[in-house]
């Protein structure tokens, strides 16, 4: 049985993200991270609350809905309404 935090398994991928390509990752969650940081530091988000964590968190909501919309699972504009419910969810596992 394969885990679902192994290796991409993708039909049709033959190669892992470049250098490249992770850099621009990187560098598009620094936005998220420093919004983050900024919540935490106005007090919107609890002060202990770990900076990464809460990237990581809205990053994987945002990555599933959107895998989720582009493959077909949510017509007739769901994902967006899935979106925002999921977002609000995770948001609030940070809140005081």
């Amino acid at each position: 049985m394969h885990a679902a935090f192994g290796p991409p398994r993708c039909r049709g991928a033959t190669t892992l993200p470049d250098e490249e390509a992770r850099a621009a990752a990187a560098a598009s969650l620094d936005v998220l991270r420093e919004a983050a940081r900024g919540c935490v530091e106005a007090g919107v988000l609890r002060p202990d609350a770990d900076v990464d964590e809460i990237t990581d968190t809205l990053w994987a909501a945002a990555h599933g809905v959107i895998s989720l919309e582009r493959g077909g699972h949510f017509p007739d504009g769901r994902g967006e309404r899935r979106f925002r419910t999921l977002t609000r969810a995770a948001v609030n596992a940070f809140l005081p």
